[in-house]
This record gives C-alpha cells, sequence and structure tokens, in this order.
C-alpha cells in the first residue's frame, strides 16, 4: 500500500430510473462508507467487485433498499487506490489479511446504532365536506388540533440507522 492510500474505501451510489429502455440517474449520487464490507471478504472475492457488476451491489445494501429501484455502484477505483494498486487482480489474500489487522477489522467493537420507533395512533375525526377526498383533507388539516393521548395504536415500526464505532472504543489506524 502507498503512503497517500485513503483511510476508507468509499463507494458511489446513484440510484436510477426507467424511462422507456433507458435507465436514467436520478438525484446526485451518494457516497458510501464500504471499507468494512470489503475487508470482510477475502482476496478473490474482492478481485471480483467490478463497477456497475451485481457482486458490487450488496455493498449499498441499505441505500439500495431505500431506494427501492434500479442502481449503479462504483467501488473499483476506490479499492484500488486503498490498496495502492492499479489492477484489482494485484490484491493478495496477505494484504487483506494485514489492513483488516491494521483497521480491527473482524474484532469486536462498541457501536452506537439510532433506532426509530415509529408508533401509529389513531382517532376519528369529524369534519363536513363535500367529498371524500375534501373529508380526509380537512381531516388531516385539523389533527394537529386533536389529542392522541388516548389514541388507539397500532404496531410499532422500527427502522435502524448507520452503525458507528462509539467513541469510547479503541479503534486501529494505518500507520502514516
Amino acid at each position: 500500500m502507498t503512503m497517500n492510500a485513503p483511510d476508507k474505501i468509499i463507494a458511489s451510489f446513484q440510484a436510477e430510473e426507467v424511462r422507456g429502455d433507458l435507465y436514467c440517474s436520478v438525484g446526485d449520487p451518494v457516497e458510501v462508507d464500504v471499507t468494512e464490507r470489503v475487508l470482510l471478504q477475502d482476496a478473490t472475492d474482492i478481485r471480483r467487485l467490478r463497477d456497475d457488476d451485481y457482486p458490487s451491489d450488496h455493498l449499498c445494501g441499505e441505500q439500495a433498499d431505500r431506494h427501492g429501484g434500479p442502481f449503479r455502484v462504483e467501488v473499483q477505483e476506490a479499492i484500488q487506490e486503498f490498496f495502492g494498486v492499479d489492477d484489482l487482480s494485484e490484491i493478495t489474500q496477505d494484504m487483506v489479511v494485514s489492513t483488516r489487522q491494521r483497521f480491527g477489522i473482524g474484532e469486536p467493537k462498541d457501536y452506537e446504532v439510532e433506532v426509530h420507533r415509529t408508533v401509529t395512533k389513531s382517532i376519528s375525526v369529524k369534519v363536513r365536506a363535500i367529498s371524500a377526498d375534501e373529508a380526509r383533507e380537512k381531516a388531516l388539516e385539523s389533527s394537529g388540533n386533536h389529542d392522541f393521548t388516548d389514541a388507539a395504536s397500532g404496531e410499532p415500526t422500527y427502522e435502524v440507522g448507520e452503525a458507528v464505532v462509539a467513541a469510547n472504543t479503541s479503534s486501529r489506524s494505518r500507520p502514516r
């Protein structure tokens, strides 16, 4: 690895949509830190991670799930720069193992993960309107004026955010 190699492998996730027979980009690309996901693989699998190819898609699983449509992942150049090689075929298992050790990959760490719990509460709102659509709109507009304390609750749903190594955990970093 070169001395100027980056500390992270950052993939580019680009959401797309289908327009006719074409895949078109939607919004700006999102940068995703995939360092840990890459380093948990062996060298043979890492050498298969090409841009816009199925083996690299799983690296950005959360973004893909949120988008729910077609997408493109670019990561090949970032991996090459990280390992300081000109081609993925140059990455050896020894390189992967020594890098895992430097970063503490595969060792238990304390993580902080934000968990969002959403509980749906329902009340019945009476409104006067000339159509069902207008009634729904008026009910929504007036919902802020009602007390939901005694409302019926639905089953909670949970969503987890990004897992970040906790600040009090001693982490290893690449020597410069």
